[in-house]
């Protein structure tokens, strides 16, 4: 007999009237069937990506750069105290931050190029889910979500081996960014301002780049959003007050604290630095920060 035959009960007599293969329950049956496929293609491709990863990490763990090590460096000042030095305006600080406990857990030099690598694997599972909520929130087929799944898993490990920095961090954060903005939640509940304005402040703690990303984007797709729902116009001026609001009393806090120990406001080093190094006329530029 050929395919599934469903029966309340497994019996010899099923089996062999099969011809060998397997019958299914009608209560198995019916679980999978309320399962969604895209979230199990999501696992099964998490998976894959983390099965692969861990097989490769020692081929990649010592593709290092000089941001690499200063973020290692950067995270073990925390750890000894030092925080005076930890404070500085061209690395952002949750790359560090993140790694802090990997680096208690792991000590030495080996055990920091590991520790490097395994946060940023654990990150790119993040990724995977960020842009599913995404996807989701756009309205994609099951084909379209399978395909950028797949193409993810190479793309993601590249850039958490061979780019060890937090550019894909900074990545994972925007994409949850964009969920909540997109969300149609958001012409009718303040939440998801807040949430907005939370992950924009988690990215300019990634990035120094995402501060006017974050200011200039939210301003643009606010403005969208009011010229288009005018009966929802109210909660979307809530939301976006409230997003701001949150993105730059956490932000600030970083602000200020970089701003103090250089004696101006900045929101950053980087762009000075780089420029002064690799811009017209440049002499170079002493190594610190």
């Amino acid at each position: 007999m050929r395919g599934f035959i469903f029966r309340n009960k497994f019996t010899l007599k099923n089996i062999v009237q099969c011809g060998g293969v397997i019958c299914l329950n009608k209560s198995i049956f019916q679980f999978f069937s309320k399962f969604e496929l895209d979230k199990l293609v999501l696992l099964v491709c998490i998976l894959v990506y983390l099965i692969i990863g861990i097989l490769l990490v020692q081929n990649y763990l010592y593709i290092v750069y000089t941001d690499t090590i200063s973020y290692i460096h950067v995270a073990q000042l925390y750890i000894n105290g030092c925080f005076s030095y930890a404070i500085n305006g061209y690395w952002s600080p949750l790359f560090s931050w993140l790694l802090i406990p990997f680096l208690m857990v792991w000590p030495g030099k080996l055990g920091a190029l590991f520790s490097i690598k395994i946060l940023n694997l654990i990150i790119g599972c993040f990724t995977f889910f960020s842009l599913y909520l995404l996807e989701d929130k756009l309205k994609f087929d099951i084909k379209i979500k399978t395909v950028t799944f797949v193409t993810l898993i190479p793309i993601t490990l590249y850039f958490a081996y061979s780019m060890p920095t937090p550019d894909l961090l900074v990545l994972t954060l925007l994409l949850f960014y964009m969920n909540f903005l997109l969300d149609n939640r958001y012409l009718s509940n303040l939440q998801m301002g807040v949430l907005s304005g939370f992950f924009g402040a988690l990215a300019f703690f990634s990035k120094s780049f995402a501060f006017f990303f974050f200011i200039v984007h939210f301003i643009v797709v606010n403005i969208d959003y009011w010229l288009k729902f005018k009966e929802n116009r109210k909660t979307i001026t809530r939301n976006f007050i409230l997003g701001l609001m949150i993105f730059l009393a956490i932000s600030g806090i970083w602000v200020a604290l970089i701003s103090d120990k250089y004696d101006k406001v900045t929101i950053g080093t980087a762009g000075t630095f780089n420029y002064d190094i690799y811009g017209p006329g440049s002499k170079g530029a002493p190594v610190f920060l």
